[in-house]
């Protein structure tokens, strides 16, 4: 995986806006542009670009081409995970961060992610959560923290969250993390800003 150019592309709304459209099952780049109220032309640019880098991949069928999401697009996300930790001075090995928040788990989330945004057109497109990546993952993570902090769980909650305290520890040190992070970019355009 081209990972400078992987990274350039996760920052940028419309090619996750791709990436999460053939999540939803738009699986040709006309069905993509369909969903996303996009040229075909720039579609097929944005397609394109983010096979070059590796987070999909096309098949033959027939005709047409179908696209699908790398299972490098996991990876990419478990190194930017592990790079976001570092700058917090927290080492986690990538294999072990592999381990905690396993890929079925993380792709599962993106897939079920893609399938709740609003459907719809050029119109509604422009309601949809504009997010990169990184913020997309980060946020089930939080989700996940949040989720088990809450009283009242049931018996069988309280017991999946016992048994998944490293998957919790980690949600806790990304969400520290990424905050912080945030803080220190809000820090800076406002010293900016006053200067």
């Amino acid at each position: 995986m081209d990972y400078k150019n992987a990274r350039i592309f996760a920052e940028k709304e419309e090619y996750v806006q791709v990436l999460l459209s053939i999540a939803r099952g738009n699986l040709y780049s006309s069905k993509i542009g369909l969903d996303l109220g996009k040229a075909q032309s720039t579609v097929a640019e944005q397609l394109q670009e983010l096979e070059k880098c590796g987070m999909i991949f096309k098949e033959k069928r027939t005709k047409a081409q179908e696209y699908q999401i790398s299972s490098q697009l996991y990876q990419f996300q478990i190194k930017y995970l592990q790079e976001l930790l570092a700058s917090n001075r927290v080492t986690i090995k990538l294999g072990r961060i592999r381990e905690i928040f396993p890929e079925d788990l993380c792709m599962g989330l993106l897939f079920d992610y893609a399938k709740i945004l609003p459907k719809g057109r050029a119109s509604e497109v422009s309601r949809r959560p504009k997010k990169k990546l990184i913020e997309i993952v980060v946020s089930f993570l939080q989700a996940i923290l949040a989720r088990s902090l809450e009283p009242g769980l049931s018996r069988r909650e309280q017991y999946i969250y016992s048994e998944n305290r490293n998957l919790i520890e980690f949600a806790r040190l990304v969400s520290i993390a990424a905050n912080r992070l945030e803080f220190e970019t809000v820090r800076d355009k406002f010293d900016g800003w006053r200067s």
